[in-house]
């Protein structure tokens, strides 16, 4: 029996900086023999070029449906400028509905389609208007998260339309479980954890060299891989970092929010070192000692399940966290803080002991393979 095309949404482009779940879920199908079809989300003008790493200006004006690893991707049409008036934002959404159905005619011959997963809200006033028997939704986040404030009480509204009229909706942590059933009783909801390519994140580790702007860094390396964003927590950053003066502290990722930066650009022992291509990212981890996760126990940071925790465990590095929900699970295999006394302590400690359990870091991380994730998801869509 030929298998369905499946329709992604994500709340990204495809190959970002900041590569996602979304991405990964697509490429796991797409290596069972799936006809994926990634729909990038829309960006402005302006929001293109303060991307961290841009692509290219005349793809982006004129955009052309491309294949990458076996999938299709979508990419957006520009959005119109003044998206902060709602006509205009009325104007984009209808202007992508038409895009998008025209596309798919044109490389499937129909824009009919029998499932979507969709991981932002935003997407809600778009599916609507489409042809798709059956959509699931992806909670990846809180929507604080995935919007700015302005656009809070929309994205609300819309998440909670999708929950009601889903098939079903995937969460990613525990909170988000509860939120989810808390506005729909009788929706179907499965606990998700995010995941990793285990073997292929091992691989890349171990057969690249160290990237030349850290391999020259001061040892002992305390490491964090992701965007610099309101959810972060700057101020034990700052704190571990000047605590612990004859150690390094490294940030690889864009600054996702304006300014938040400014706490740690002039300490001495902390390097900035900006936004990498997900490639190199294994490389990077490789260098670092002890790895970090300083999310905030807020309802930005509390909901998440950070894809780095499995990035991390992968290549079997010791990982110190603040005290988040999901993680609070893993104290077996993670060095959990809860002031900033005591993560500055963790870190000391994840150091000494940073040999230790080697095995059962990576361990956890195979047994979260996007592989696995995407078998419970073909089980859900009865495939």
């Amino acid at each position: 029996m030929e298998k369905p095309t499946i329709l992604f949404f994500s709340a990204l482009t495809f190959g970002h900086v900041l590569s996602g779940r979304t991405e990964a879920i697509g490429r796991a199908f797409a290596k069972k023999g799936f006809k994926v079809i990634f729909v990038e989300f829309p960006i402005s003008l302006k929001g293109f070029l303060r991307s961290p790493i841009r692509g290219n200006i005349r793809q982006f004006l004129f955009p052309k449906v491309r294949i990458r690893e076996q999938i299709i991707v979508i990419p957006q049409i520009p959005a119109l400028p003044f998206g902060r008036f709602e006509f205009i934002k009325a104007m984009n959404r209808t202007l992508v509905s038409l895009w998008i159905r025209n596309v798919l005619t044109s490389i499937i011959g129909t824009n009919e389609i029998s499932i979507a997963l969709v991981s932002t809200s935003w997407w809600y006033p778009i599916i609507k208007h489409l042809n798709i028997t059956r959509v699931y939704y992806d909670c990846i986040d809180d929507i604080s998260v995935l919007c700015n404030p302005r656009d809070f009480p929309a994205y609300k509204k819309w998440e909670e339309k999708f929950i009601k009229t889903s098939s079903a909706v995937f969460v990613i942590s525990s909170i988000l479980y509860e939120r989810v059933l808390s506005i729909n009783l009788k929706q179907k909801v499965v606990l998700l954890p995010n995941g990793v390519d285990a073997d292929g994140f091992k691989n890349k580790a171990e057969n690249f060299p160290i990237p030349e702007d850290i391999v020259s860094i001061k040892k002992p390396v305390v490491g964090y891989i992701g965007g610099l964003s309101p959810w972060i927590d700057m101020e034990l950053i700052a704190y571990c970092a000047k605590c612990l003066k004859n150690w390094s502290f490294v940030l690889v990722g864009p600054v996702t929010s304006y300014g938040i930066e400014k706490g740690v650009k002039n300490i001495p022992n902390v390097y900035l070192l900006g936004p990498k291509p997900y490639k190199y990212i294994p490389s990077y981890i490789k260098a670092f000692d002890v790895c970090l996760i300083p999310f905030k126990v807020d309802k930005m940071g509390d909901p998440s399940d950070p894809l780095k925790l499995y990035e991390y465990l992968s290549i079997g590095k010791p990982v110190v966290s603040t005290a988040i929900a999901q993680i609070k699970k893993l104290s077996d295999i993670v060095y959990i803080g809860g002031d900033k006394d005591s993560v500055v302590k963790k870190i000391e400690e994840a150091y000494k002991k940073r040999n230790d359990n080697i095995n059962n870091r990576c361990q956890y991380a195979l047994q979260n393979s996007w592989t696995n994730k995407t078998n419970e998801m073909i089980k859900q869509f009865n495939l």
